[in-house]
């Protein structure tokens, strides 16, 4: 017997003498009391022993009582298995509060193998003596199909078993399938209903959506105020969504004053529990320094946790870190990879950035059909179809425009020369003897000095457009023929009449491709050329020159000579296409990108009129965007100290590709200059035209009759 306890009333006196000559209903419920402290000291080491003295009788509700202390860890040490068995045997005396814990355990694989087949029949079993727990939990499982069909209609029906009795839940169960007309016609006065009562029973999740209700106006009269009431009740019992809710509330100053600190406090708390909209949230805080101090690495922080749980915000967010370099090491690639995931969950945002992204072939291979297909996603967003829509027309002209990169460069391979043979380059006599010297690089000169007055145009009549002005090409200008009567004629002395004064460079064509235009420093036309990406002509600063034939036309742009018929086909589908990418507008700025797109097909064509010359061009396109027009009416023209006359190419090496020089049939001192020149030349090159294993330079006069 036990001692007399007089701190004990005379009823757990008879309780505990009643459980002590082992009467089962009266030990587990002297375990109750203990476990709870209700007429005796608190110990949970006491309720379990009566637990298990009650339970050893076979006492239900003992093993059941005895199997949540092993669940919960509470006067015993911690054991999933041990809280099975005890739950089994109970359950298997029909206690449906075993019966809804023992599913509970398969349900999430605790002590048993994970089985929701089981769960199921558990539950059941339970839910069948009206146990509205079981009811509540049989409900969820068919809502999401766990174990048995989904059904939303069976889930409606156990949710209102469960309801029916009370069950908080149950009811705020029921309230979510009636605001979203699941199982039930929609309903948002109804949801209400259920998630008030649910509220006022202290369920989290209830008054966390009642909030939601009355700020959206959703089956109540909208009410900042009461929003903020029910999401601070169901954040201060730790519920994170409500958390959440509560700091943006704060943050945008809704039913409560703004603050930027109290919206991180609840961000925090919510983030400390994995909520991803609460991270992302945090992210975007420590982004700009609102209610924080401003971090980049904060930021991708918090970015990061909520983007690894699917956010899609916060991988769009992510992506703009990786492609700013903010926090993070700078990344195209991994910038577009969240960018890609957020696109995934339909993210307008992502969806526009990655359309700039295939627009750029930033982190992507460029596409400018992707940029259209992404883009046409996002044309019914408010906020982004004026940006999209505009990319869109972006990426559909320059699209266009591949075709006639593509024609331009087919047209190209036609004209392009073999490095194999000679070309030779006619000049005046004191440019030549610089040249030869290398006191002079060689100079491509800008394309309005040259004889024909229909330079350049030729093509652009036959498109039908007027080109823009400024002209950004040089040329340098060879023919096959190194003592050609006509071209002497063009050279003079010191600009006078008396012609015939030049001479002419022969080049060993292979090692002239060894020229380069140089960069800024070393040119006259103070920017170094460029060219857009769509446009690109495959010249670069740093490129080798290459030759091109020149093709002369007849009226009607009717094609002479080597593969005619090719070409005329060629230039007829370039002006198809230049028509369509043109409309029916022809704007500026669409004549501009004509222009890039051309490149030096425009020069290469010339009247037929001149077609004995059999001209070879260097051509290069310098694409000052501000340079204005070169007019051979301008003061400094005429004495070569226009800005922007020409561009120089120099030789990485010192091995010169001159093969021979001819002097024109009236050069001064002819017969002192040959020899003196031999002279320097030899001198100058003699370790490489050793190397070389060549001949010595030869410099003749012309064999030309002149008059």
């Amino acid at each position: 017997m036990l001692e007399q306890n007089p701190e004990l009333t005379p009823e757990t006196q008879v309780l505990i003498e009643k459980a002590q000559s082992g009467d089962a209903d009266a030990q587990c419920n002297l375990g109750v009391m203990y476990e709870y402290g209700q007429g005796v000291a608190q110990s949970d080491e006491k309720a379990v022993e009566y637990y298990r003295l009650a339970a050893e009788q076979g006492n239900a509700r003992g093993q059941r009582n005895l199997g949540v202390m092993y669940r919960q860890g509470k006067g015993v040490a911690q054991s999933d298995e041990k809280a099975v068995e005890y739950f089994q045997l109970a359950a298997e005396q029909g206690d449906a509060d075993a019966q809804c814990n023992l599913g509970v355990m398969y349900e999430y694989g605790q002590g048993v193998a994970q089985s929701d087949e089981k769960a199921v029949e558990y539950y059941r079993l339970a839910a069948e003596q009206g146990d509205a727990r079981g009811q509540c939990y049989l409900g969820v499982m068919y809502s999401q199909g766990k174990g048995v069909a989904q059904s939303d209609e069976k889930a409606v029906e156990y949710y209102q078993q469960a309801a029916g009795q009370g069950d908080a839940r149950g009811q705020c169960n029921l309230g979510v399938m009636y605001d979203y007309g699941q199982g039930v016609a929609q309903s948002n006065e109804k949801a209400v209903k259920y998630y008030h009562l649910a509220a006022e029973q202290g369920d989290a999740d209830a008054q966390c959506s009642l909030g939601v209700m009355y700020e959206y106006a959703q089956g109540v009269a909208q009410s900042d105020e009461k929003a903020v009431e029910y999401y601070r009740l169901a954040a201060e019992q730790g519920d994170a969504l409500a958390q959440c809710n509560l700091g943006n509330m704060y943050r945008q100053g809704k039913g409560v004053a703004q603050s930027d600190e109290k919206a991180v406090e609840y961000y925090q708390l919510a983030a400390e529990q994995g909520d991803a909209d609460a991270q992302c949230n945090l992210g975007v805080m420590y982004d700009y320094g609102q209610g924080v101090a401003q971090s980049d690495e904060k930021a991708v922080e918090y970015y990061r946790l909520a983007a690894e749980q699917g956010n899609a915000l916060a991988q769009c967010n992510l992506g703009n870190m990786y492609r700013q370099g903010k926090g993070v090491a700078q990344s195209d690639e991994k910038a577009v990879k969240y960018f890609q995931l957020a696109a995934e969950q339909e993210n307008a945002r992502a969806i526009f950035i990655l359309a700039y992204c295939y627009f750029r072939g930033k982190g992507v291979t460029q596409s400018f059909t992707e940029t259209k297909v992404l883009c046409e996603q996002v044309f019914k967003d408010p906020l982004l179809s004026f940006e999209a829509y505009e990319l869109h027309d972006r990426a559909e002209r320059f699209e266009q425009s591949k075709s006639i990169s593509a024609l331009r460069e087919e047209i190209l391979s036609h004209l392009k020369v073999s490095k194999n043979g000679t070309m030779t380059h006619y000049t005046a006599f004191d440019v030549g003897q610089a040249i030869l010297l290398e006191k002079s690089p060689f100079r491509l000169g800008h394309i309005n000095a040259v004889n024909d007055p229909n330079e350049g145009k030729l093509l652009w009549q036959e498109l039908g457009y007027e080109p823009e002005e400024g002209n950004p090409v040089f040329i340098g200008c060879f023919l096959p023929d190194s003592d050609s009567l006509n071209m002497w004629r063009f050279y003079s002395k010191n600009h006078l009449n008396d012609d015939a004064c030049g001479c002419a460079i022969t080049y060993n064509t292979e090692r002239f491709f060894d020229y380069r235009l140089m960069k800024d420093q070393s040119n006259h036309t103070e920017q170094e050329p460029r060219v857009p990406s769509f446009a690109n002509t495959g010249q670069s600063p740093q490129e080798s020159a290459a030759f091109y034939r020149v093709v002369y036309l007849k009226d009607n742009f009717k094609i002479l000579g080597q593969g005619a018929k090719k070409l005329q086909a060629d230039f007829k589908k370039l002006k198809k296409e230049a028509d369509k990418f043109v409309g029916n507008k022809p704007t500026s700025e669409k004549l501009q990108t004509l222009a890039w797109l051309l490149g030096p097909l425009p020069y290469l064509l010339k009247d037929a009129n001149y077609k004995d010359e059999q001209e070879h061009r260097v051509i290069v396109t310098h694409l000052d965007y501000g340079a204005k027009e070169i007019k051979s009416e301008d003061p400094d023209f005429a004495n070569g100290k226009a800005p922007r006359l020409y561009l120089e190419l120099h030789r990485d090496d010192h091995l010169t590709p001159i093969e021979y020089v001819t002097l024109g049939p009236k050069a001064p001192n002819k017969e002192m200059m040959a020899p003196y020149w031999r002279h320097q030349l030899a001198s100058k090159f003699e370790s490489q035209l050793k190397r070389r294993k060549d001949k010595p330079l030869n410099i003749n006069p012309s064999r030309c009759a002149y008059k």
